[in-house]
């Protein structure tokens, strides 16, 4: 059974900031801490850290020392600073003419938390359409972004954000990007690039 505890981000965490994605590094990090984390959550100067299961006494002192105003643990130090937002370039270009379907799968190694995905595409045309999914290896499709009609400009940059914040993506996970090319003549050329944070 699932287990929270809520803490206030002025008094509980010394620095007076809280940063969601970095506190679940910090917590994931700690050895001390056994039960996988489920969920952070802020609601105005609160929030809720969510686990998995049950919470021994021993995780619960990582956590926050067992104290409060200010918490100890991983809680009371926590920095609230960002994380810095890592790009995975492709090395590679994707090229597709007309009527041409063009795929690229990008297989993350490991945890990562996904924010976006930018793509460049120089010679665009009229109803070329880009979808981007997150794909669970041995799950259906979960489509992070309806098909874009790409009408305007003829060139330039897509940025597609993730619909659901920041998705954490475990290894294996990847993200397939499809390109697929109206009946207009012509040569597209697609640059792929993966955003994530650190």
């Amino acid at each position: 059974m699932a287990s929270f505890f809520d803490y206030t981000i002025a008094t509980d965490i010394v620095a007076g900031k809280l940063n969601e994605a970095r506190l679940r590094k910090e917590i994931g990090a700690d050895p001390l801490i056994t039960i996988a984390l489920l969920n952070i959550a802020r609601t105005d100067g609160t929030f809720r850290v969510t686990f998995k299961a049950a919470l021994p006494a021993s995780d619960k002192t990582a956590l926050d020392g067992d104290i409060s105003a200010p918490a100890g643990g991983v809680i009371g130090p926590h920095s609230g600073e960002p994380l810095a937002l890592h790009t995975r370039s492709k090395g590679a270009q994707l090229s597709a003419t007309a009527s041409q379907t063009k795929i690229d799968d990008t297989v993350f190694a490991d945890d990562v938390e996904y924010q976006g995905t930018v793509v460049a595409v120089e010679g665009r045309q009229i109803g070329d359409q880009l979808i981007v999914e997150l794909v669970h290896p041995g799950a259906p499709d979960t489509v992070l972004s309806t098909p874009i009609d790409v009408f305007i400009p003829a060139d330039g940059d897509i940025s597609i954000l993730s619909d659901s914040g920041r998705p954490e993506l475990v290894a294996a996970d990847l993200i397939r990007c499809s390109f697929i090319a109206s009946a207009t003549a012509g040569t597209r050329t697609v640059t792929i690039e993966h955003r994530t944070w650190a």
